[in-house]
């Protein structure tokens, strides 16, 4: 059996996802239920509560209901001043400082949820639309410049330049944000925007290979990964002084999520099926059994596969009359922000015996796992 499908966590917190560290602690959700730890999970404390109907927050007792309604905090940040700004089914919510009680200070007509979510600090708390977008109606990017408790439009996408907003994040070594957004065509593209949002260009733009969901910035490159079902995918590093693109590994599948911890990258892949209306261009099949996990080494840009978890028997299970995916596609998901507790953080979603569960590894035994090969 290959050495990394034997890595054992530290730890399983079963039934917590985590959201984003912020000044050294880790801040996670149950279903509406927001927590933080401070010592990796060891204990966790209860800071509040995000509002939402008695029928949500019945179903959301259930596992199996959380993940067909897509009923967990999404992603979150904390605001420079405390504010808590979560994305929850049906819209952007918002935990003042010192408050235990979240309320809803946007509501979403279309679709479960925003998924992208980025802050400047002392500035914008910025994110897109995101829906099916069938008949490719203009986008619409929301900022809040009083920390998540109003938001207007900043930008609009016209109709037909883009489907929707896939992720959009801050990078303060350029002051700007970058957002990606698909998902055919000139549709996929990663766009550069003023912190205000005054100029908004696009630096990739057009086929498979510039479709990404999320973005990583470190000082000198962006690092992301294709998000596409239907084409071979790859982890990609761009340099933003040159514009320099390159590939530095294929990857088993489409891919959402990413982070950085240690000097290391991680980034994940969906066990996701191809999009029926669209032509299959991959030169192998994308694996449809199987999450996993990939390490890039920062310095070597070297990369490796570290953790493997099959389907579980719900993934591509449904009626014929339910749409692919409704029990979503297994895949893994990381906490946003700036991580320095040594540990990887890995949120699965339809694994097989870890669905909703956060399983937490030592970095340093995947760099030494790495070391020894």
């Amino acid at each position: 059996m290959p050495a990394e499908l034997l890595m054992k966590p530290v730890s399983v917190l079963k039934h917590y996802r985590p959201l984003c560290f912020h000044d050294g602690s880790l801040y996670l959700s149950g279903h509406n239920r927001i927590y933080r730890t401070r010592d990796c999970g060891a204990t966790i404390e209860h800071m509040g509560d995000l509002e939402i109907s008695r029928i949500r927050a019945t179903l959301g007792v259930f596992p199996l209901a959380r993940r067909v309604l897509r009923a967990q905090v999404y992603r979150a940040l904390v605001t420079g001043s405390g504010n808590l700004i979560a994305s929850f089914r049906g819209g952007m919510f918002v935990v003042p400082r010192g408050s235990r009680r979240g309320w809803r200070s946007f509501a979403v007509t279309e679709g479960s949820r925003p998924v992208s979510l980025a802050y400047r600090p002392k500035g914008m708390a910025v994110w897109g639309e995101y829906f099916g977008n069938a008949q490719r109606r203009a986008i619409h990017v929301y900022g809040s410049s009083d920390e998540g408790l109003t938001w207007k439009i900043v930008y609009t996408f016209p109709a037909g330049a883009i489907r929707h907003v896939h992720g959009i994040s801050y990078d303060p070594w350029a002051d700007c944000f970058w957002i990606s957004t698909g998902d055919h065509e000139q549709e996929a593209a990663v766009f550069r925007a003023a912190p205000d949002f005054s100029s908004v260009e696009p630096v990739l733009q057009g086929g498979q290979e510039s479709r990404f969901y999320s973005i990583v910035v470190t000082s000198e490159n962006l690092f992301f990964a294709n998000d596409s079902p239907n084409a071979d995918n790859y982890l990609r590093s761009y340099e933003k002084a040159s514009g320099k693109t390159s590939a530095l590994t294929r990857i088993d599948n489409s891919c959402f999520y990413a982070c950085i911890a240690g000097s290391s990258l991680f980034l994940s892949t969906n066990a996701e099926s191809p999009e029926r209306a669209y032509p299959i261009t991959s030169s192998c099949a994308n694996d449809t059994r199987a999450t996993h996990v990939w390490m890039c080494d920062l310095n070597s840009l070297s990369c490796r596969k570290i953790l493997t978890f099959p389907v579980d028997r719900l993934a591509h299970l449904g009626p014929p009359f339910l749409p692919d995916g409704t029990f979503q596609y297994t895949n893994v998901s990381f906490p946003d922000g700036e991580n320095t507790t040594g540990k990887l953080f890995c949120y699965l979603t339809g694994a097989s015996g870890y669905d909703d569960c956060t399983l937490v590894y030592d970095v340093s035994a995947f760099q030494r796992l790495e070391a020894e090969s």
